[in-house]
């Protein structure tokens, strides 16, 4: 067989991998002991035996020095090690404490001193001062540390706003030593991705930041790194979140927060009003421990919140003379079909739309008198409850299969439902019934020694991410006002008019979007395999726009107009309204036109 049919397997096994590789979204979590171990008289001593002990589980790894000494124990889940070196006709060495972080790599090197088998020597490992084995730069922040913080709102991301090189408050894409606002910074938790691929950045909650992340009480540890990624990493800045695990000894702890309107202040903008409804409740529990000592372990989390507190909107609505037609005071308005004024400025009922009348009751009437002429501006105050209920349960177990083998594996959910948003708009409509989300996150790793220099992982991971952003009045067809619109949608809502100095009026629609991912990690060359699932549904939106699909509007000129027939089309396309009075194109009232859609006025 000819050399270039022979390197034929090769060339296609290396393309395939270069593949996969590509669209890697796993990360190595676990860390490394590396060491060289020698004599009293500087002499390698390839003989010896290492042993790594995890000090909270007792589980061991057995590895070997090479002809030069040199040993690598890898693949170690963070904690605190105990290093157990030993060799014939020499001294029992143990260093005690060895802390092993996140992606990092500890040098470790032993000396043994002559003597008997059954004399040990103890030695406290020191921290280290200065990471040798990399040159990532990053923070780093463990479990004590970050339980103790006082941290407003209890979600990871505040941890990012208070790190080295952070140069943004945003939750979900902060910009870390420089790194760009999209796709700059990739999170993970427990090695699986942790990002939502359409918004460049880590999955998060409307309002709430990182509460799609795992609770405080259940990480390990929460690392950034922001210089000399490694390649597996997407961004030139990189997130890692790492659970916390059983020990052979049970831990746990529960907490309960509470703050109410007892204790706020009023809004400096509505003295005179009540207080309006405050109350948030945060309470949750972890615990974690042995289920079969020394061998299967399991820890376990939940964290609640019920927030209820108000948005408080001063808007300019109606009065009441203006809906009976009467626009005393106000600038003059003409009848569009004769040209003349409306006698004493009043508009008679019978030239009212009926759909300007069903999209007006929903608008409330003033309670305030209002400034401007005839108190038509600022004259409606209210509040509008936000509501968020957000549940986070988190559960992670690890078994030694065997003297060779260990599984380990979690589950992390989190969903804020009901999430309602309150916006800058009546109580009626415009704004959010649902802005929530639901984040699910599954891990399972199994890790096999063949022998002290031969190991590979195993690792699948699974990462699902939803956010909503739905309207309110859902079940109103637009179309039952404007019949020539395009529908059906799914999602239905008030059509959009604008109202020039008024609050306009109009529903928000609605979306949902989820991603889902999908990733599969073999051996230690770190074989990627990723599979990715994106939906959109869409329903009427607000505003016509590039991105939207959807536009209900009438369009006037002068701010008191008032047509008493209209007929819109579609903006989907060219996105342009025409407009009728009294059934007459209104084109011969003035001048053929097309009123590209904009801020409007409909009275």
């Amino acid at each position: 067989m000819s050399s270039k049919a022979r390197s034929l397997p090769g060339v296609i096994g290396l393309i395939f991998l270069l593949v996969f590789a590509s669209t890697a979204i796993a990360q190595n979590i676990t860390a490394t002991i590396v060491g060289t171990v020698k004599d009293s008289s500087g002499g390698v001593m390839p003989g010896a035996r290492v042993t790594v002990i995890n000090e909270g589980t007792n589980v061991e790894l057995r590895v070997e020095p090479d002809a030069a000494g040199d040993f690598v124990a890898p693949n170690l889940s963070p904690g605190v090690y105990t290093v157990k070196t030993e060799a014939t006709g020499f001294k029992q060495n143990l260093t005690k404490g060895v802390r092993l972080l996140a992606n990092r790599t500890v040098r470790l090197d032993v000396v043994l001193e002559p003597g008997a088998l059954a004399q040990e020597i103890q030695v406290q490992a020191p921290a280290p001062v200065v990471n040798t084995e990399s040159a990532t730069i990053g923070n780093i922040m463990e479990s004590q540390m970050i339980t103790t913080l006082p941290l407003n709102g209890r979600t990871l991301d505040r941890l990012i706003r208070i790190s080295a090189g952070v140069t943004s408050d945003s939750a979900s894409n902060p910009r870390v030593a420089g790194s760009s606002y999209w796709g700059g910074i990739q999170f993970n938790v427990d090695g699986a991705t942790y990002n939502d691929s359409g918004n460049g950045g880590a999955a998060y909650s409307y309002r709430h930041g990182g509460a799609t992340l795992p609770s405080v009480d259940a990480v390990s540890e929460f690392k950034i790194d922001a210089n000399n990624q490694r390649a597996e990493f997407e961004g030139s800045a990189s997130v890692t979140v790492v659970t916390k695990s059983g020990t052979n000894a049970f831990h746990g702890s529960a907490f309960l927060f509470n703050r109410n309107k007892a204790y706020a202040a009023k809004n400096f903008f509505a003295t005179s009003a009540p207080k309006p409804p405050f109350n948030r409740n945060e309470f949750g529990f972890s615990l974690g421990g042995p289920i079969r000592r020394q061998r299967t372990f399991f820890f376990g989390d939940y964290e609640g919140l019920r927030e209820r507190f108000p948005r408080t909107n001063t808007l300019s609505v109606a009065t009441a003379a203006m809906r009976d037609g009467d626009f005393t005071g106000l600038p003059v308005i003409n009848d569009p079909l004769t040209g003349a004024p409306f006698s004493g400025n009043r508009i008679p009922p019978s030239r009212f739309d009926p759909r300007s009348v069903a999209l007006l009751k929903y608008v409330p009437l003033p309670n305030l008198p209002g400034t401007g002429t005839a108190g038509t501006i600022a004259n409606y105050v209210g509040n509008i409850s936000n509501i968020s209920n957000i549940n986070r349960y988190g559960v992670r177990l690890d078994h030694k299969l065997g003297n060779n083998d260990s599984l380990w594996g979690s589950f992390n959910y989190s969903k804020g439902a009901p999430y309602f948003v309150a916006q800058a708009f009546p109580p009626a409509y415009g704004s959010w019934s649902d802005g929530g989300y639901q984040t699910e996150n599954l891990n399972l790793t199994h890790t096999r020694t063949f022998s002290a220099r031969t190991m590979n992982e195993f690792r699948f991971g699974w990462f699902y991410h939803s956010g909503m952003r739905q309207g309110m009045n859902t079940d109103i067809d637009p179309r039952q006002l404007f019949p020539g619109l395009y529908g059906p949608f799914p999602i239905g809502g008030l059509p959009n008019v604008a109202i020039a100095s008024h609050v306009s009026i109009g529903d928000y629609g609605g979306s949902e979007r989820g991603k889902a991912h999908l990733c599969e990690v073999k051996n230690r060359h770190e074989f990627h395999e990723f599979h990715e699932k994106d939906h959109l549904t869409i329903a009427p939106k607000s505003q016509c726009s590039v991105a939207s699909l959807l536009e209900v509007a009438v369009v006037t000129t002068p701010t008191h107009d008032f047509f008493m027939r209209m007929e819109s089309n579609n903006c989907l396309g060219s996105g342009w309204l025409r407009v009728k009075a009294s059934g007459k194109p209104f084109s011969e009232q003035l001048e053929s036109r097309c009123f590209k859609v904009a801020p409007a006025t409909l009275l």
